[in-house]
Protein backbone atom coordinates (compact mmCIF):
# COMPACT_ATOMS: atom_id res chain seq x y z
CA UNK A 1 0.00 0.00 0.00
CA UNK A 2 1.17 3.24 -1.12
CA UNK A 3 0.33 6.36 0.70
CA UNK A 4 0.81 10.02 -0.97
CA UNK A 5 2.38 13.02 1.52
CA UNK A 6 0.95 16.67 0.17
CA UNK A 7 4.07 18.32 0.15
CA UNK A 8 6.76 15.51 -0.97
CA UNK A 9 8.87 15.86 -3.47
CA UNK A 10 10.43 12.97 -5.35
CA UNK A 11 14.03 11.86 -5.83
CA UNK A 12 15.69 13.62 -8.52
CA UNK A 13 16.18 10.61 -10.60
CA UNK A 14 12.84 9.47 -9.92
CA UNK A 15 11.62 13.09 -11.43
CA UNK A 16 10.41 13.74 -15.27
CA UNK A 17 12.01 17.30 -16.58
CA UNK A 18 10.35 18.87 -19.27
CA UNK A 19 12.31 20.79 -22.55
CA UNK A 20 11.05 23.94 -21.06
CA UNK A 21 12.40 22.67 -17.52
CA UNK A 22 16.10 21.75 -19.13
CA UNK A 23 16.39 25.27 -21.05
CA UNK A 24 15.05 26.95 -18.29
CA UNK A 25 17.87 24.94 -15.86
CA UNK A 26 20.69 25.96 -18.32
CA UNK A 27 19.78 29.43 -18.18
CA UNK A 28 20.03 29.80 -14.19
CA UNK A 29 22.96 27.74 -14.82
CA UNK A 30 24.78 30.71 -17.32
CA UNK A 31 23.34 33.55 -15.03
CA UNK A 32 24.73 31.84 -11.95
CA UNK A 33 28.38 30.94 -13.42
CA UNK A 34 28.05 27.27 -12.74
CA UNK A 35 28.41 26.43 -16.71
CA UNK A 36 28.73 22.96 -17.85
CA UNK A 37 27.71 23.94 -21.54
CA UNK A 38 29.42 23.31 -24.84
CA UNK A 39 31.61 26.30 -26.68
CA UNK A 40 31.94 25.20 -30.00
CA UNK A 41 34.69 27.49 -31.95
CA UNK A 42 35.96 26.91 -35.31
CA UNK A 43 39.71 26.20 -35.87
CA UNK A 44 40.64 26.71 -39.43
CA UNK A 45 39.91 25.55 -42.82
CA UNK A 46 42.23 23.44 -44.76
CA UNK A 47 42.16 23.67 -48.43
CA UNK A 48 44.14 21.49 -51.05
CA UNK A 49 44.29 21.89 -54.32
CA UNK A 50 44.52 18.87 -57.07
CA UNK A 51 44.73 18.63 -60.33
CA UNK A 52 44.99 21.89 -60.96
CA UNK A 53 40.76 23.00 -60.81
CA UNK A 54 39.31 20.69 -58.16
CA UNK A 55 39.74 22.27 -54.59
CA UNK A 56 38.79 20.07 -51.57
CA UNK A 57 37.84 21.77 -48.06
CA UNK A 58 37.96 20.71 -44.52
CA UNK A 59 36.83 22.40 -41.61
CA UNK A 60 37.76 22.10 -37.71
CA UNK A 61 35.82 22.83 -35.07
CA UNK A 62 36.70 22.19 -31.46
CA UNK A 63 33.91 22.11 -28.26
CA UNK A 64 36.21 23.91 -25.74
CA UNK A 65 33.25 24.12 -23.62
CA UNK A 66 32.52 21.54 -20.29
CA UNK A 67 29.81 19.29 -22.04
CA UNK A 68 28.86 17.15 -25.38
CA UNK A 69 26.74 19.15 -27.63
CA UNK A 70 23.77 17.56 -29.82
CA UNK A 71 23.82 17.83 -33.21
CA UNK A 72 24.86 21.33 -35.24
CA UNK A 73 26.05 22.60 -38.59
CA UNK A 74 29.10 23.56 -39.92
CA UNK A 75 28.90 25.95 -42.77
CA UNK A 76 31.67 26.93 -45.52
CA UNK A 77 31.28 30.01 -47.30
CA UNK A 78 34.13 29.91 -50.39
CA UNK A 79 34.06 33.26 -52.09
CA UNK A 80 30.65 34.73 -53.74
CA UNK A 81 30.94 32.84 -56.58
CA UNK A 82 30.24 29.41 -55.18
CA UNK A 83 27.82 27.47 -53.19
CA UNK A 84 27.69 27.15 -49.33
CA UNK A 85 28.91 24.06 -47.85
CA UNK A 86 27.11 22.71 -45.09
CA UNK A 87 27.93 19.20 -43.07
CA UNK A 88 26.07 18.10 -39.74
CA UNK A 89 28.28 17.15 -37.00
CA UNK A 90 25.82 14.71 -34.29
CA UNK A 91 27.57 15.07 -31.24
CA UNK A 92 31.21 16.60 -30.16
CA UNK A 93 32.42 15.59 -26.52
CA UNK A 94 33.66 18.10 -24.60
CA UNK A 95 37.55 18.95 -25.17
CA UNK A 96 38.06 17.34 -28.84
CA UNK A 97 37.74 18.16 -32.13
CA UNK A 98 36.51 16.97 -35.40
CA UNK A 99 37.65 18.01 -38.77
CA UNK A 100 34.60 17.69 -41.49
CA UNK A 101 35.12 16.95 -45.11
CA UNK A 102 32.93 19.90 -46.22
CA UNK A 103 33.37 18.63 -50.27
CA UNK A 104 35.02 19.67 -53.52
CA UNK A 105 34.68 22.54 -55.90
CA UNK A 106 35.98 23.48 -59.62
CA UNK A 107 38.02 26.88 -59.78
CA UNK A 108 38.32 27.61 -63.23
CA UNK A 109 42.13 27.88 -64.14
CA UNK A 110 43.60 31.29 -64.13
CA UNK A 111 47.68 32.54 -65.50
CA UNK A 112 47.50 34.82 -61.94
CA UNK A 113 47.39 33.66 -58.28
CA UNK A 114 43.80 34.51 -57.19
CA UNK A 115 42.58 35.04 -53.27
CA UNK A 116 39.43 33.59 -52.30
CA UNK A 117 37.81 34.51 -49.16
CA UNK A 118 36.50 32.08 -47.29
CA UNK A 119 34.73 31.69 -43.99
CA UNK A 120 33.35 28.92 -41.35
CA UNK A 121 30.55 29.04 -38.73
CA UNK A 122 29.62 26.66 -36.76
CA UNK A 123 26.49 25.95 -35.44
CA UNK A 124 24.74 29.29 -37.47
CA UNK A 125 21.31 30.79 -36.37
CA UNK A 126 19.74 34.10 -35.84
CA UNK A 127 20.33 36.39 -33.22
CA UNK A 128 23.64 34.04 -32.40
CA UNK A 129 21.44 31.39 -31.29
CA UNK A 130 21.81 28.28 -33.34
CA UNK A 131 20.76 24.49 -32.28
CA UNK A 132 23.58 24.17 -29.58
CA UNK A 133 23.02 26.21 -26.28
CA UNK A 134 26.52 27.35 -25.63
CA UNK A 135 28.81 28.89 -23.06
CA UNK A 136 29.81 31.25 -25.38
CA UNK A 137 27.61 32.05 -28.53
CA UNK A 138 29.60 35.12 -30.13
CA UNK A 139 32.90 32.84 -30.89
CA UNK A 140 30.99 30.60 -33.61
CA UNK A 141 32.61 32.40 -36.82
CA UNK A 142 36.07 32.31 -38.60
CA UNK A 143 37.19 34.70 -41.59
CA UNK A 144 40.51 34.05 -43.70
CA UNK A 145 42.00 34.37 -46.98
CA UNK A 146 43.65 31.17 -49.29
CA UNK A 147 45.54 32.52 -52.67
CA UNK A 148 45.15 29.70 -55.14
CA UNK A 149 48.37 29.52 -57.92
Amino acid sequence: LLLGLAGCRLPPWQEKSRPEDEIARRDRERRGGNIRLPDLLPRGVDVFVSGGESVTIRATVRNQGQAATGPFDVVVDFSAAFPVMRQTIQTLAAGADERVEMGQILVPFSHRPITHHLSIRVDPGGRGRGQVIEADETNNTKADSVTIF
